[in-house]
């Protein structure tokens, strides 16, 4: 399993630090478990991809999901919604599941400082070894903006 982590971690890192893709923001996403996110722009709006860990270590996740963006500036300067489909695949010793979800928050970034706060709702219909739905989904993103 370990080996598996350390592979699919620098396989994100390396296919996020490309130059092909010009990233918006990184960081981190907690929630029942921990990933670590990247936020790419894609035509006026973003997709946002994960690498992280569920259940306590027993299984790796690699996420990536579509996102609208709009501004609510008029509310508080900064403040920005994000909503979107997505996929996801999780790989453990003994789990293999896809997923197919939605995602829908709130993102702050924070005035005169290179960083954003997120908190999102990502419930997740899946199906594998352990088919089912995922409604207990909420994270809180910490990432640091480009």
């Amino acid at each position: 399993m370990k080996k598996h982590v350390l592979f699919l971690l620098i396989s994100f890192i390396t296919v996020s630090s490309t130059q092909a893709f010009d990233i918006e923001s990184a960081g981190i996403r907690a929630g029942f478990g921990g990933e670590f996110s990247a936020r790419i722009p894609y035509k006026n709006q973003r997709i946002e991809t994960d690498l992280g860990i569920w259940g306590r270590g027993k299984a790796m996740t690699i996420t990536g999901v579509y996102q609208w963006t709009g501004g609510l500036d008029d509310i508080t300067p900064g403040l920005n919604w994000f909503a979107g489909p997505g996929a996801q695949i999780m790989l453990g010793t003994d789990i293999v599941n896809l997923g197919v979800l939605g995602q829908a928050g709130l993102d702050y970034r924070i005035p005169g400082v290179p960083l954003s706060v997120s908190l999102d709702y990502r419930p997740c219909l899946f199906s594998g070894k352990n088919s089912g739905f995922d409604g207990a989904a909420f994270a809180l993103g910490i990432r640091y903006c480009f």
